[in-house]
């Protein structure tokens, strides 16, 4: 997702890549626009999107495709979530993400299509060479159908998605082309003669103006960030930790042959911290 963070080393950054997200900041999913030609898809599988049965058109009404473990324990058999654009939802709306990875053979299109919260992909089960429902077993067979096209002639997403169908591409060349459907909440299945229309949508944007929101992130352990296109990004490899800095804090004793210093108050990007005395930080951003 993007998370727009302001007042912070006096400039504004954006958070880029949807892997960075936490129910504490909003409880409907934050779908934000319709990947298109202008807002561009990034299907290297670092950035993650809603998949959305929309009709063509966002509405309140259209469902959004999301995943969760059966059972967290065992993890061993995945369970399909549908909730409509406009509920309001308990828990990580990771369940409701997934990043893309494209695929050009010769000019035609395939997606893949793997679940954030889980990392588990969008898979179709082959049963006998039947592919007419979801595969939930994990591990998936080697011969399910993971891959995708947006459309029968499988188009780009971006240059147009055709009949706006999401085909099951291995069986593209068979007579009877399976789509999928999100037929009733919780169920999503792979089927002929469907006319539903998916789209991707982005993360929408919000803005965060303390630590606080920034760690919370990664439950207060940092956090990994992206910065848009053509700025150079210090911390992409690493994990880094905000801090907030009261105002009127100095550190350094001249006793100890260290001379004080001082930062304006604000908060900051740390690489390390390291062990030592933070009690004149904000208690909530140690």
């Amino acid at each position: 997702m993007n998370k727009k963070v302001s007042t912070l080393l006096t400039c504004g950054l954006i958070l880029g890549g949807s892997l960075l997200t936490s129910s504490a900041f909003a409880e409907v999913l934050p779908i934000g626009d319709k990947v298109s030609a202008s807002n561009k898809l990034k299907a290297d599988g670092s950035t993650a999107y809603f998949i959305v049965q929309d009709e063509g058109n966002l509405a309140a009404s259209s469902l959004v495709l999301g995943m969760q473990w059966a059972d967290e324990l065992t993890q061993k058999e995945l369970a399909f979530l549908v909730r409509t654009a406009n509920t309001d939802i308990n828990g990580d709306h990771n369940r409701f993400l997934w990043t893309v990875t494209s695929h050009n053979d010769g000019g035609k299109y395939s997606y893949e299509f793997t679940n954030v919260a889980t990392g588990q992909k969008l898979t179709v089960d082959n049963n006998n060479g039947s592919f007419n429902q979801m595969e939930t077993d994990v591990p998936a067979d080697a011969n399910d159908a993971t891959q995708f096209s947006f459309g029968e002639k499988q188009p780009s997403y971006e240059s147009g998605v055709a009949d706006g169908k999401l085909y099951v591409t291995t069986t593209l060349s068979d007579d009877d082309k399976i789509a999928l459907s999100i037929a009733a909440p919780n169920v999503i299945v792979a089927q002929t003669g469907v006319s539903n229309i998916f789209n991707l949508y982005s993360v929408e944007d919000s803005e965060i103006t303390d630590a606080t929101g920034l760690n919370a992130l990664y439950n207060l352990s940092g956090f990994n960030f992206e910065i848009e296109e053509g700025v150079t990004n210090i911390f992409g490899e690493g994990k880094v930790k905000a801090i907030k800095v009261e105002d009127g804090v100095t550190w350094g004793d001249v006793n100890d042959g260290v001379q004080p210093y001082s930062f304006p108050a604000g908060t900051y990007f740390a690489v390390e911290t390291p062990a030592g005395d933070y009690s004149s930080l904000a208690a909530a951003d140690k």
